[in-house]
C-alpha cells in the first residue's frame, strides 16, 4: 500500500510494508516531518543569534575604528 500526503504545498509519501511476522510497519513520515520543522526552528534561531551577534560586532567596530582614527 503507498499513500501519499500534502504538507504546506509540498507533497510526501508514504509506505506500508508487510514485516515476517505480517504485522504493518507504517513509515512514518509525520515523524519526518515533525523533526524537520524542529531542525527548521532550531536553525532559524541560531541565523538570528548570528545576526545579533553580527550587528554587535560590527558596532563594536566601527567604535574601535574611530578611536584609532
Amino acid at each position: 500500500m503507498f499513500n501519499c500526503l500534502e504538507d504546506q504545498g509540498k507533497t510526501f509519501s508514504c509506505a506500508f510494508v508487510r514485516d515476517k511476522n505480517i504485522g504493518i510497519v507504517e513509515l512514518s513520515v509525520q515523524k519526518w516531518i515533525k523533526e524537520l520543522r524542529d531542525t527548521n526552528d532550531n536553525l532559524q534561531h541560531q541565523v538570528a543569534k548570528l545576526k545579533e551577534t553580527k550587528v554587535k560586532l560590527e558596532t563594536s567596530l566601527s567604535l574601535l575604528n574611530s578611536t584609532l582614527l
